[in-house]
């Protein structure tokens, strides 16, 4: 942010160029700084990923040995048992990482929705809306692996879209009361029924039972 020391009164050029230039100097030193950690995360990240690397290499690299030693001993039995509890290992392995990165891929595809039927609401309800909206929301994947997202309603799909959830959400009578634009005698308008000394710690649960939320 640029600040106009000019209109501060009492302030020489002297000074106004010294606050300037000592303004400059500590935000040079912040984003220096910024970067310098940013650089450095970086770094530990990538060493810790090689260091995990370099283990993992490491004990297939024991497995394997003790294998073939045992191959080499004639104990075809055990190098067998120990061959498919490496197999199995990997292939757990691959399953809990597959796992956690469809987790993380549903996250982003639910926070993303969410946020945008958020959108559509009051900033008064959004807290209170929050919860409702995040379990209505379902995330499926088509065979191409594309996201799919449904607003779900009983066991009901009632939106494919975000903006088909706000056709239908501007219809029902628990959401559009409380909808961005939608019904003017809802969120954001005046309390024509509250009395004139209302707190707003009153008007705002008014709001809540008009709204049908508690």
């Amino acid at each position: 942010m640029t600040f106009d020391l000019s209109k501060i009164e009492g302030l020489t050029e002297e000074q106004q160029a010294a606050i300037k230039a000592m303004h400059e100097t500590e935000t040079q030193g912040l984003v220096s700084k910024t970067q310098e950690l940013l650089s450095e995360t970086k770094t530990a990240k990538a060493t810790a990923s090689e260091q995990a690397q370099a283990l993992e290499q490491a004990r297939q690299a024991a497995v394997k040995a003790e294998e073939e030693k045992l191959l080499a001993e004639g104990k075809y039995k055990e190098a067998q048992e120990l061959r498919e509890q490496e197999r199995a290992q990997l292939v757990a392995e691959a399953e809990s990482k597959a796992k956690m990165a469809q987790e993380n891929l549903e996250k982003y595809h639910k926070s993303t929705a969410l946020n945008g039927a958020l959108s559509l609401i009051h900033d008064d309800f959004k807290d209170v809306s929050s919860a409702l909206l995040d379990s209505m929301i379902k995330i499926d994947y088509n065979e191409q692996g594309e996201a799919l997202t449904k607003f779900m309603k009983d066991g009901n799909v009632v939106a494919n879209s975000v903006d088909e959830f706000k056709s239908w959400a501007a219809e029902q009578d628990s959401f559009k009361r409380i909808m961005n634009g939608v019904n003017s005698s809802g969120a954001g308008s005046s309390n024509a029924n509250g009395s004139a000394g209302a707190t707003n710690d009153s008007a705002y649960e008014l709001r809540l039972k008009q709204a049908g939320l508690i």
